[in-house]
């Protein structure tokens, strides 16, 4: 008795090959608007008082390598602002609560939003 089993890679091969390349400008922008609107969720959770910590806040992202990278940020410089550099953006995160201002960019459904923008570069083709 005999089993014989056989394995066709050239599916495979082929959506290996369309991967190759990384993703396009379109899956890209798909990263960068998850990114835009988390960081305005975080703009949205800071507790204003004076304005400055929500001036402080910086996003930006870089691809290198196949590697897309987003950062949101807070403390620092906050040209205009009352208090300028802002130095009290960890101590104020560190409050929790109300005060944890990078709540949202940390949430689930952030994940899941991100997961879901790399899981659409993966199913197209």
């Amino acid at each position: 008795m005999t089993v014989t089993i056989t394995v066709n890679a050239r599916d495979a091969e082929r959506e290996l090959g369309r991967l190759a390349p990384g993703p396009t400008a379109s899956d890209l922008l798909r990263l960068e608007t998850v990114h835009s609107a988390v960081f305005g969720l975080t703009q949205t959770a800071v507790h204003v008082i004076t304005g400055s910590l929500k001036t402080s806040a910086k996003i930006s992202s870089d691809f290198r390598r196949n590697v897309w990278t987003g950062r949101i940020g807070y403390g620092g410089a906050a040209p205009g602002a009352v208090f300028n550099p802002v130095k009290y953006a960890e101590y104020e995160w560190a409050r929790g609560g109300a005060h944890d201002f990078l709540a949202p960019a940390l949430a689930d459904d952030t994940d899941r939003a991100y997961l879901n923008a790399v899981l659409d570069f993966l199913r197209d083709g």
